[in-house]
């Protein structure tokens, strides 16, 4: 069979066609596209679309550079702390901290406050300061949303702060398996353990607003009459050296009908049992291990059980850090813990900073005004303010999240409207705040750390990877000691600014 050749004009022709279809049809089909199947969208794109120039992202060079700056600061700190006898008959040294802080001054991503209330975290920088961390355990409370889940962020920002003031473990831990599976520590259950926390839906059977500390409990729930269960926890093997030492472990729970059995294993070997009593509104088992064991189990036991809220594991003495992740959460739902049962943990745990990181399932709700976030945020941290008394709070402002938008990827457009309401929130609330949204790179910022490599965020364009939330943490890490330091400074300079006037005065 002959077959004839395809002429040019003939080609041309039927892409003509081809084309003037696909014109007419864009002029018809829908301008939000069909939705084929949850991951695939069919969409033509209009003229100015194709024509449109591809968005400008972050420089992530210059964000990465600021951290490591900043970051070797807080290593001439530690040493010029350390050589402080010898710096007493050597040269007088220049002042690295004053001249540092001039250089990182336009850098660094600086703590906001509330106008005439530039001192509010000076009572959290003073325990640093005071050397407190040597005599006592401190606390700082690290409540987040998914961005946070799995211990990231508050790992990194653990881990700093313990090397530079003391003190070892993963700090508080629930009594249940968590969704995010935590980096420091593998937590199970073996029993009829049933979890409630803050992010569920209220029942008749659960007491309402009978939460711990960490928005949640665990309480075994069968018609048996005697009612046992255990608690699993073992060391991570990605978790940090400093969260896999630990000699303090402290067991919360609520109050319970009567006294029940409690026994402590190191895996198959009984360290301790006794018969516990619940009758307070907030009590704990505290004990003290000889060496830190890599897997502890408690095995409760009795007619009536409480529910359990946490468990703690830390050392005497230093700062621990929690993670308080509760995915879902818009930062709305702190109302649903009782103040009371927040007065005796911040008491009992000796709690110094609280840091309160929300935002990103906020961004998905776009519409033209977020007062109504504004005023929900106040009613919460009003609510735990209340409970806190005079413990300052961090308000860490939501991260940059994007979408794909004619073939590329930018952010949400309402991104600066809910930073805006969560600082509003936080300086009407008398809570400092922290814009991690700028400190990223602020617009598109999301899609530079997701295509940076190696990556520093998720494909969803919204979380931190474990890489990325180092760096965040960092950054975080680094506007807290700017202004440990800067504060340190001015009040060394008060000092001696009063010892010079008081010896004029003497003089003459």
């Amino acid at each position: 069979m002959d077959i004839k050749p395809v002429k040019p004009i003939h080609i041309a022709l039927f892409f003509a066609v081809v084309l003037l279809s696909l014109a007419l049809l864009s002029l018809v089909f829908p301008k939000d596209g069909i939705k084929i199947t949850d991951e695939l969208e069919l969409k033509f794109l209009s003229c100015q679309q194709i024509n449109e120039e591809a968005p400008t992202y972050a420089n992530l060079d210059s964000i990465l550079r600021e951290a490591r700056l900043m970051d070797s600061l807080s290593t001439v700190v530690i040493e010029q702390k350390k050589d402080t006898v010898k710096e007493k008959t050597d040269k007088p040294k220049i002042d690295t901290i004053r001249a540092a802080a001039n250089l990182l001054r336009s850098k660094i991503h600086r703590i906001e406050y509330p106008k005439g209330k530039e001192n509010m975290l000076v009572p959290f920088f003073s325990q640093l300061n005071s050397g407190s961390t040597q005599k006592s355990l401190i606390r700082i409370l690290h409540y987040g949303d998914s961005q946070i889940e799995g211990d990231r962020i508050t790992r990194f920002l653990r881990n700093r702060f313990q090397q530079k003031f003391g003190g070892s473990g993963p700090g508080l831990l629930p009594c249940f398996n968590p969704v995010g599976s935590n980096t420091s520590m593998k937590i199970s259950t073996v029993g009829p353990w049933a979890k409630h926390t803050v992010m569920m839906r209220s029942d008749s059977i659960f007491p309402r607003k009978n939460y711990g500390i960490l928005g949640s409990c665990a309480r075994i729930e069968t018609t048996d009459s005697i009612k046992k269960g255990q608690l699993n926890y073992k060391i991570s093997k990605y978790s940090y050296l400093s969260v896999r030492h630990f000699k303090w472990a402290r067991l919360f729970f609520g109050q319970g009908a009567g006294n029940f059995k409690l026994s402590v294993y190191e895996k198959d070997k009984l360290l301790l049992q006794d018969v516990v009593d619940g009758s307070g509104p907030l009590n704990y088992f505290g004990l003290q291990l000889e060496h830190t064991p890599e897997d502890l189990t408690y095995e409760v036991e009795g007619d009536s059980l409480p529910c359990f809220y946490a468990l703690s594991l830390d050392q005497p003495t230093g700062i621990a850090i929690d993670n308080i992740g509760w995915r879902g959460s818009r930062g709305a739902e702190f109302y649903k813990i009782q103040t009371s049962v927040l007065k005796r943990f911040f008491k009992e745990l000796n709690v110094k900073m609280i840091v309160f990181q929300f935002g990103v399932n906020v961004v998905p709700l776009i519409t033209n005004n977020y007062g109504f976030y504004e005023r929900q945020l106040i009613r919460q941290l009003t609510h735990l303010k209340d409970a806190a008394g005079e413990i300052p709070i961090l308000v860490v402002g939501v991260s940059d999240m994007a979408r794909k938008e004619n073939g590329w990827y930018a952010s949400y457009p309402n991104i600066e409207k809910i930073r805006n309401a969560q600082r509003n929130a936080a300086f009407k609330s008398n809570c400092a705040f922290w814009d991690m949204y700028k400190a990223m790179g602020g617009k598109n910022s999301m899609p530079a750390w997701v295509f940076a490599q190696p990556p520093l965020a998720q494909k969803d364009f919204t979380h931190f990877n474990f890489n990325g939330a180092k760096i965040i943490a960092q950054m975080l890490y680094n506007a807290i000691m700017y202004e440990v330091n800067n504060k340190q400074s001015e009040s060394q300079t008060a000092e001696k600014t009063e010892a010079a006037s008081e010896n004029q005065a003497q003089s003459l």
